[in-house]
């Protein structure tokens, strides 16, 4: 923090005009703001700066904060030089920093932080590839971000064109058949839409994201797109932010690994993750309707053996979220409803698991999202940008006109007379029903102070089916299958 000092109203002191010798990199800063706050609005409350420096290219934008909004400022030439200074000076075991960035308000309070590119870049503040060439060659590291040795050495590696993809078919390949490494794509596809539903109505950062043709995923250490095609078809591509097979072969330890060696004429750049065209991407599956399959990837097998073998997924650990199982799905649920204050409880576990299973079976409706709030759905989470990642992806329930309550009820008496079903006990004359989200359960009250195990009673969809059951099971079972049965027949329709 630099101590305020004064200067007009601003707080920032004037800039020194006789620096010392071999200033602290620290002072060096100090200055470049004075320097910087001398061309600053008057009246300014805060300055913002970011310095993108490498091989002799340089980006340098800083902002001013005033009480009209922010003001760009033209950096002086001292700042600059000051900065330029500051990069050769403190140039450390992980060489020179790559961006410079500073926050300093009116008081002279100064926060600095120095960036090495653990991160990717912002596009605004990205160098060409040659500049941080050059810059390595000058300032040899000792380890290199995947991402930047990508920058400097991608050489379209992983494009896939639609000519290019037909003129790689083959006739039989010898691509390896997946399904133990990957969930078929009915439960990815809903359990990705469900961890995307609950991402999306809590204002999550991250996570994944749905439409109707692609998922994508932006994680911490990875992220993937997964693509749907007609005919049951899809693709899943991505990568983890410090693959070990990128790694490897952009070092030359191992040859480049083609992961789209036998793979299908449909399968190209129109569907796979963005990480292909920066050389990042480390996994590609393509699903044909039947099995998941992938590359053998053949040039990898250097890095199977020894002490901590690789292996293929690997690269999906962190590339795509856990929805391995629907109870793995579930878990991930709660942690991001955790972030907005919803605290675990058997309830909301198994709310999750039957949310879960809604999806998969393609009939979740609105109740089965507030299930996951016990004590009422907060301000926090917006059930609409839910349902609409739901919708998306088309896992809600088909929408149907609803039947009354009366209309349910006479097909009920309807149904009991065409079928001959004893109603000796069961005066028609004294049904009730209860509202479902697909329609309606139809039944004759226990008489006051009897509990029955076992009782009939109907449900009557908003087709008009009516289906006679029993309470033997589990209420949310009975309504599971009830809800699946009534899906399958509006979509056969």
């Amino acid at each position: 923090m630099i101590a305020p000092q004064p200067f007009g109203d601003s707080g920032i002191g004037a800039a020194d005009s006789h620096p010392v010798a071999q200033p602290e990199p620290k002072a060096l800063v100090e200055q470049a703001v004075r320097s910087i706050a001398q061309v600053a609005p008057a009246g300014w409350e805060s300055l913002h700066a970011a310095f993108s420096f490498a091989g002799g290219q340089e980006i340098a934008n800083v902002v001013a904060i005033t009480a009209s909004g922010p003001a760009p400022i033209q950096i002086t030439a001292e700042a600059i030089e000051l900065i330029r200074a500051h990069r050769k000076l403190s140039n450390g075991s992980r060489g020179p920093w790559l961006r410079l960035l500073f926050d300093c308000d009116a008081t002279g309070a100064l926060q600095v932080a120095l960036d090495y590119g653990d991160n990717e870049l912002p596009a605004e503040h990205l160098l060409p590839p040659e500049a941080y060439v050059s810059d390595f060659d000058e300032f040899p590291r000792l380890a290199t971000p995947l991402w930047l040795v990508a920058y400097m050495r991608n050489k379209g590696q992983q494009l896939r064109t639609a000519a290019e993809a037909r003129q790689c078919a083959v006739a039989v390949g010898d691509a390896r058949e997946s399904d133990d490494e990957i969930p078929p794509l009915a439960a990815l596809w809903p359990r990705i839409a469900v961890l995307a539903a609950v991402c999306r109505g809590s204002n999550a950062p991250d996570g994944p994201r749905t439409d109707p043709a692609f998922q994508l995923h932006i994680g911490d250490d990875g992220g993937c797109t997964l693509c749907r095609l007609p005919g049951d078809r899809a693709v899943l591509s991505g990568g983890r932010n410090d693959s070990r097979l990128l790694s490897a072969a952009y070092s030359g330890t191992i040859g480049w690994p083609d992961l789209y060696r036998d793979a299908p004429t449909w399968l190209h750049n129109l569907y796979l993750d963005p990480r292909n065209a920066r050389g990042l991407l480390s996994f590609c599956y393509w699903w044909d309707g039947t099995h998941w399959y992938r590359s053998e990837l053949p040039e990898a097998t250097p890095l199977t053996l020894g002490e901590t073998p690789w292996k293929p997924t690997d690269e999906i650990e962190y590339g795509v979220p856990g929805v391995w199982t629907a109870e793995g799905t579930a878990t991930l649920v709660k942690i991001v409803l955790k972030r907005i204050g919803i605290e675990p409880s058997d309830r909301t576990h198994y709310a999750a698991i039957d949310l879960v299973r809604a999806a998969e079976a393609r009939i979740v409706s609105e109740r089965d999202l507030t299930k996951l709030f016990p004590e009422g759905v907060p301000e926090s989470f917006d059930i609409a940008e839910a349902l609409a990642q739901l919708d998306a992806a088309d896992v809600l329930v088909p929408r149907y006109p609803p039947i009354d309550q009366a209309t349910a009820e006479a097909l009920v008496v309807s149904f009991c007379h065409a079928n001959n079903v004893d109603t000796t006990d069961y005066p028609l004359d004294q049904l009730v029903a209860d509202r479902w989200d697909t329609g309606w359960q139809v039944f004759v009250p226990a008489p006051e102070g009897e509990i029955r195990i076992d009782r009939t009673f109907f449900l009557v969809a908003d087709d008009g089916v009516v289906e006679q059951a029993s309470s033997f099971a589990s209420p949310a079972e009975i309504a599971h299958i009830f809800a699946n049965r009534f899906a399958l027949r509006v979509r056969a329709r």
